[in-house]
């Protein structure tokens, strides 16, 4: 029986609700997962297109890893989506300075809040145990200034989520970060006792430690953290992870295990979150399934070896949820993730032959 959007999209919402790390989930996972990909390359004609360059029988396919990952950078030339424009109800924009953006096209965001708000969750609500709100202080434009940005969007949600609708957007119109604002408010947090979430872009906090004297320091209120995302992306000077945890340490007064990272993407509708009890390495939510795969051939490498990383998301339903990015990795033998920059010579084969194909096409 061919699966409808409706029969999906309620399967996919209850499993983010309700699935764990258990290997029964895990099983029903990858069972979703095979069913949506069929569907969408029924339903995604750019996926398909990939489907059939790549020569992959869609009805006799066995395993997710006889379907092809979609590269990142075809959403910078091709619409990837399952309907069509008048009923995009967001389109999420890729960031960076030279390159023409992706989109992401979303009919609608109730799986991606699902799977936002879950995964969130465990950070805010599992591994801190505050029984009250949470202050954010964003270094991120608002919604409002931002409205293509997928991190805006989910950091509202946050907001919502867990901090009583309270936020501070430490950002000027002009496009940077209100460091005035932000001062203001780190120390009127001092003598606070509810928790405080200082989150921003990397090159945010660079920037950030570029404005601030030198031995300007703060003291966020006790169960507090601190977490940065995304690269630098050429717009300040860059710091390895050791250097920024070390740096936001010292700056905002919490120890280095609440100096934590965040790993998502535009293309994507799911977040990867560093833990305080897994510094380093990042909790895979149960609704994702990550590959490492080789860069030239795309097939999965040994367990422990690094390679690209391959993403299946279900709650990417009406884009693709197989995406495969430029970034390396490998999985920890907790089925952790554990990144290690990107490929550093050209994008994988398949990326490029992919991508070759919508150039010229």
């Amino acid at each position: 029986m061919t699966s409808t959007r409706q029969d999906l999209y309620a399967r996919i919402l209850a499993f983010i609700n309700e699935a764990s790390d258990s290997e029964q989930h895990r099983r029903q996972r990858d069972a979703l997962i095979l069913e949506l990909l069929r569907w969408q390359a029924e339903q995604v004609p750019a996926y398909a297109r990939l489907c059939q360059m790549q020569g992959v029988d869609v009805h006799r396919a066995r395993r997710i890893e006889d379907f092809p990952a979609m590269p990142t950078d075809v959403m910078r030339y091709a619409r990837v989506a399952a309907h069509e424009e008048h009923e995009d109800s967001h389109r999420f924009h890729t960031s960076g300075t030279t390159q023409k953006p992706g989109v992401h096209a979303l009919r609608d965001t109730t799986l991606y809040e699902a799977a936002a708000n879950r995964a969130a969750a465990t950070l805010f609500t599992k591994q801190y145990s505050s029984t009250q709100p949470w202050r954010f202080l964003f270094l991120v434009p608002p919604p409002t200034i931002a409205p293509h940005s997928s991190l805006s969007f989910m950091l509202a949600g946050m907001r919502r989520w867990f901090g009583g609708g309270r936020a501070l957007w430490a950002w000027h119109t002009e496009g940077r970060v209100d460091v005035d604002a932000l001062c203001t408010a780190l120390e009127e947090h001092r003598s606070s006792n509810q928790p405080v979430a200082l989150i921003g872009t990397s090159f945010a906090f660079v920037h950030v430690e570029d404005a601030l004297k030198s031995k300007q320091q703060f003291a966020l209120p006790r169960g507090s953290l601190v977490m940065h995302t995304g690269g630098f992306k050429n717009r300040s000077r860059k710091l390895d992870r050791d250097q920024m945890r070390a740096l936001l340490s010292q700056r905002y007064g919490v120890s280095p295990e609440h100096v934590l990272t965040e790993y998502g993407m535009t293309e994507l509708s799911s977040q990867l979150y560093e833990l305080p009890s897994a510094l380093n390495r990042y909790w895979i939510p149960p609704w994702l399934r990550v590959s490492v795969v080789h860069p030239r051939t795309l097939k999965p490498v040994g367990t422990g070896q690094s390679g690209v990383l391959r993403f299946d998301d279900m709650a990417n339903i009406d884009s693709v949820c197989s995406i495969q990015t430029a970034d390396v990795g490998e999985i920890d033998d907790e089925a952790k993730l554990c990144l290690q920059g990107r490929l550093k010579h050209s994008p994988a084969r398949g990326c490029s032959l992919a991508i070759d194909a919508w150039d010229q096409g």
